[in-house]
């Protein structure tokens, strides 16, 4: 608490299409001292985004703030997504950590979604995990208990009573969160 987050994140299409570049999350939504970002339009497909925070100790709780950065590629009438999630905890120290991307949490598809989504998990093992989706600021709002086998698992998740709207699937194993993919809902 009491210190300042700054994190800049570039996107390059090389092909030169339109594209965009955005973050969203509960940092960006609090009430009180917010986080706030400035994208830079370095051309038409090269953006940056530049995310800065002054992290008070009103701010301070165990639970991390999730957030994600979405590069948006326009090729014709398809737009494609690539979004980073990221962690930050404001406790005795702040800190961030990217899910990497050897995560069991691998995908979720279709995003947008409309209905039901898929969610791919890599587990090395047979055991459970609850996935919980949770809105921009960070309440649960659906929970799923599912049990997987030792490798690749696909699950179905139906959610067609849900707003619309930006939301965060995350993994818990072992009652300790694991990761977590951004997902939107049309």
């Amino acid at each position: 608490p009491g210190s300042a987050f700054d994190l800049s994140v570039s996107c390059y299409d090389p092909d030169g299409n339109i594209a965009s570049i955005s973050a969203s999350g509960e940092p960006f939504l609090l009430q009180n001292n917010a986080a706030t970002y400035t994208v830079n339009n370095i051309s038409a497909g090269n953006k940056s985004i530049d995310i800065n925070w002054n992290t008070t100790a009103a701010q301070a709780r165990t639970t991390p703030y999730l957030f994600c950065v979405r590069y948006a590629d326009v090729y014709g009438t398809n737009i494609f997504n690539t979004d980073l999630t990221f962690t930050i905890t404001i406790g005795t120290a702040t800190g961030i950590n990217f899910l990497e991307a050897d995560q069991q949490l691998q995908s979720v598809y279709p995003n947008p979604s409309q209905e039901s989504f898929n969610v791919d998990i890599k587990s090395d093992k047979t055991q459970n995990a609850e996935l919980v989706l949770m809105n921009m600021i960070g309440q649960d709002v659906q929970k799923t208990t599912v049990s997987l086998s030792a490798g690749n698992n696909i699950i179905n998740i139906r959610h067609k009573y849900l707003t619309p709207g930006k939301y965060i699937l995350k993994m818990t194993t072992n009652g300790k969160s694991m990761e977590s993919l951004p997902l939107e809902i049309n």
